[in-house]
């Protein structure tokens, strides 16, 4: 029995985190801009948090971009379970 995935699937996980980590960000800038005190240390710190969060998604997507996610993972050769004869009984 031949167990075998693309990597592809794992890239779900991964969106659906990217997913919520929007929606918070969402959440945190409509909150910023109406709770916020208007200043300059209120753009700094827009600024800060907006460019730290596209710095580290481009990271991520950039570093994940280079693997082929098309290769099958065989989970056979992984998960084998020993029989008898191996185990010399």
């Amino acid at each position: 029995m031949d167990l075998s995935f693309p990597l592809l699937y794992l890239l779900i996980p991964y969106v659906g985190f990217l997913l919520v980590i929007a929606m918070y960000s969402v959440f945190t800038f409509y909150h910023l801009v109406r709770f916020g005190v208007k200043g300059p240390a209120f753009f700094i710190v827009m600024g800060v948090f907006l460019a730290g969060s596209l710095i580290l998604t481009m990271g991520s997507v950039a570093s994940l971009a280079q693997f082929d996610w098309t290769t099958p993972v065989n989970l056979s050769s992984i998960l084998q379970v020993p029989s008898a004869s191996n185990l010399g009984l």
